[in-house]
């Protein structure tokens, strides 16, 4: 079951979920909570002569890691991104990560897989642009980004994510 605002807002006061710095009340949609855009950016080289090894765990190029109030994706170019926002999750929720509609009007996509954050997940939720418009895209450091909703797991989990995306606070590949 996903959470209302309500829910979220009494799970924040609680402690259960958390979002540092504090989000403002214009960030609250009906289920969900707005994340903004931080000042880091991670790009390949698209003019490299080599092919990316997916199949590897951790990659030897990670691509170069940009710190800008700005950054242009053009055309069919993808980027990292990453939440402005620290989130933790408790051991009984997950959260679901969304684009904002009206950014996706403009051809952009803000997760190209990976929309589930895992219980127990504590950092910065990295993100996945695709620009599938025809025009390059401006993204802007504090913009509102992408929405966090909150679904109930049906009993507390046994396995938190403790993965090599905790604590996240740049973007990795």
């Amino acid at each position: 079951m996903r959470l209302s605002d309500r829910d979220i807002r009494k799970y924040m006061a609680t402690g259960d979920i958390v979002i540092t710095p504090q989000i403002e009340n214009e960030c609250f949609g009906s289920c969900s909570v707005d994340l903004r855009l931080s000042d880091q950016f991670r790009v390949q080289d698209s003019n490299s002569n080599y092919c990316l090894d997916i199949s590897k765990v951790g990659f030897k190029d990670n691509g170069r890691l940009i710190t800008a109030s700005e950054c242009v994706i053009e055309p069919l170019e993808f980027i990292l991104g990453m939440t402005l926002e620290v989130v933790k999750i408790p051991s009984f929720f997950i959260g679901k990560l969304d684009g904002r509609s009206s950014l996706a009007r403009g051809g952009l996509a803000v997760h190209m897989t990976a929309h589930t954050i895992d219980a127990g997940y504590n950092g910065r939720i990295t993100l996945e642009f695709f620009n599938a418009g025809a025009r390059p895209i401006i993204l802007r450091a504090g913009m509102r980004i992408c929405a966090l909703g909150f679904e109930t797991l049906s009993s507390e989990c046994d396995r938190v994510y403790a993965g090599r995306y905790q604590g996240s606070v740049i973007p990795a590949l």
